[in-house]
């Protein structure tokens, strides 16, 4: 196995990574049925109880992809504190699973920024965009109105 070659690069958690991929590009609904998919996939390989990967995956993919369809997050440090951060609340909540099943505590390392300067390194996108305002960080958007058909326009960079 390749992984097993390299100590580092078992710690990175990769489902964690498609979640978030693919909650910054898809609904939130799509993003559901990925991160149950996704995480109980994990917990078939992992062993231990069946769920509480696709519980903490859910969660993460679905306040990621509601928090990006109202904010464009494209700069690589926004994302990879977003991924940071997403770790974080990953490794918590499965902290928070196992101490309410009385499982074995697993002890939290690195785990958190590794996996972030790793996964801006596959999420990255080129940095020649045509739009400029999309570089340089996150921009709000306005929802458009409705029953004029407006469609959403970035209203300035945070």
């Amino acid at each position: 196995m390749v992984l097993g070659r390299f100590e580092r690069l078992q710690t990175i958690d990769l489902f964690l990574l498609f979640n978030v991929y693919y909650a910054l590009n898809f609904s939130p609904l799509n993003c559901i049925a990925v991160s149950v998919t996704s995480g109980l996939i994990q917990d078939a390989f992992t062993g231990g109880i069946i769920g509480m990967n696709a519980f903490s995956k859910t969660i993460v993919a679905y306040s990621i992809a509601v928090l990006s369809s109202r904010l464009m997050i494209k700069h690589p440090f926004i994302l990879m504190m977003l991924i940071a951060v997403s770790t974080a609340v990953d490794l918590v909540t499965i902290q928070m699973l196992n101490r309410l099943f009385s499982l074995p505590q697993m002890v939290l390392s690195y785990q958190v920024f590794l996996t972030a300067t790793e996964a801006v390194l596959v999420l990255r996108e080129g940095s020649s965009r045509a739009n400029a305002p999309e570089r340089f960080g996150v921009s709000a958007v306005s929802t458009g109105n409705i029953r004029t058909g407006e469609t959403p326009v970035p209203l300035g960079v945070l």
